[in-house]
């Protein structure tokens, strides 16, 4: 037993040898960070930031900045109109039964066209922060900080404005925002439009833990024609 023991102790002493000489991981250098000149005009060539749960992306122009918010478990899950239609024929059994007999129109019907809708399910957009700066505060760069995982936006006046999504606690994801050399003027939560197409009533406004919230009640489903 000792000698087995001596045996493990000495053949495992080079890896913590080899262990304690490496150098720790190395972080993304800068030459690596998302570089974007400013105006950014749509959200879908903004700068990205999360931690799995929530998300942000951080947009603007001029003295206008936008963080558009999500969720990944943010969904409309009630089924399509076309597919309640079709519920109790869409098995296994009667695409074989279809199949079989060549009945290819009914097929495509139950198995296909139902997908073709607009409406849910469907995935929700949670809403956007607009940040008003002072007139005189004019966007110049946005960057994506990969080593600290920061947003930031540069004004030509000097000031910024760095955004972080906490990845400690994605249980309670919160989005930290800090601005340096400029001026708040006003901040506006903005509910998404995309959602009025589905249905949904207005959001309410609240205010839960003294921060600027809304919340949105899913539409009544209307009953299926038979």
């Amino acid at each position: 037993m000792k000698l087995l023991l001596s045996l493990v102790f000495i053949s495992f002493v080079p890896l913590l040898a080899r262990a304690a000489a490496e150098p720790p991981p190395r972080l993304p250098g800068t030459d690596l960070n998302l570089q974007l000149a400013a105006p950014i005009t749509t959200w879908d060539e903004a700068v990205p930031l999360g931690n799995g749960t929530m998300g942000v992306l951080l947009w603007g122009e001029t003295n206008l900045l936008r963080l558009s918010l999500d969720r990944g478990d943010l969904w409309d899950e009630r089924p399509s109109q076309r597919f309640t239609r079709v519920r109790d024929r869409f098995t296994w059994r009667s695409m074989q039964s279809l199949v079989a007999s060549n009945h290819m129109d009914e097929f495509h019907h139950i198995f296909d066209s139902n997908y073709d809708y607009q409406g849910p399910p469907t995935k929700l957009p949670a809403g956007r922060v607009e940040l008003t700066l002072d007139p005189g505060s004019t966007a110049t760069t946005f960057e994506l900080r990969l080593a600290t995982a920061e947003g930031v936006a540069r004004f030509a006046s000097g000031g910024e404005l760095r955004a972080f999504v906490n990845a400690a606690d994605v249980a309670e994801p919160v989005a930290l925002l800090q601005l340096k050399g400029v001026e708040l003027r006003d901040v506006q939560l903005r509910p998404p439009e995309a959602v009025k197409q589905l249905g949904y009533p207005p959001p309410a406004p609240g205010a839960p833990r003294a921060s600027t919230g809304s919340s949105k009640k899913p539409p009544t489903v209307p009953p299926t024609p038979s």
